[in-house]
């Protein structure tokens, strides 16, 4: 599950911007318990943060963006959860119903990463990074996933350039089992 645990750091990161993204007529909408279980980024709560999940999103109160948004809260759980194969397809729908969501790019970097597959990491990292230039995290996941591909020059540089945004990553990133 080392893999998991490295997707663990990035996940966490999201979650500011995915509260922030969430409309408030979407936990309006929901119950309120039910949809702050679903926010929740508490790992020991990941079912019950699926299940919420899965009861908001078949419930047809969530349409668009406010979908798209729930399908990557779930994709986190299943992530915390360490089933990589739901949590991609969960941010790949994600990611089809809300295309300028920069964190369902980011996470699903970190479940390839976690996969253990660089390329399609950095793929969207990339695609992140396209939507938010300056994302400390999205630079900091492509550089780990540069590293791993061996290409140090790069990994180098995007690592300096996401720890100058964010001191604190270096910090974070060993505390969750992460070197670079």
């Amino acid at each position: 599950m080392q893999g998991t645990r490295r997707a663990k750091l990035f996940a966490a990161a999201s979650l500011a911007a995915i509260a922030a993204a969430l409309p408030f007529g979407a936990v309006a909408q929901a119950p309120s318990r039910e949809a702050q279980l679903c926010a929740t980024q508490t790992e020991s709560q990941a079912e019950q943060r699926i299940a919420a999940c899965t009861s908001m999103l078949g419930s047809g109160r969530l349409h668009g963006k406010q979908e798209g948004i729930a399908y990557e809260l779930r994709g986190l759980a299943y992530l915390d959860r360490g089933d990589i194969a739901h949590a991609i397809a969960d941010l790949n729908q994600a990611i089809t119903l809300a295309p300028d969501f920069v964190p369902a790019y980011q996470n699903r970097g970190n479940a390839w990463y976690a996969r253990g597959n660089y390329g399609q990491a950095i793929a969207d990292y990339d695609a992140a990074l396209r939507l938010q230039p300056k994302g400390p995290w999205s630079l900091y996941g492509r550089g780990l996933a540069e590293l791993r591909k061996g290409l140090k020059a790069k990994g180098e540089a995007d690592i300096a350039a996401a720890v100058a945004l964010d001191p604190r990553l270096p910090e974070q990133a060993r505390r969750a089992g992460l070197q670079p």
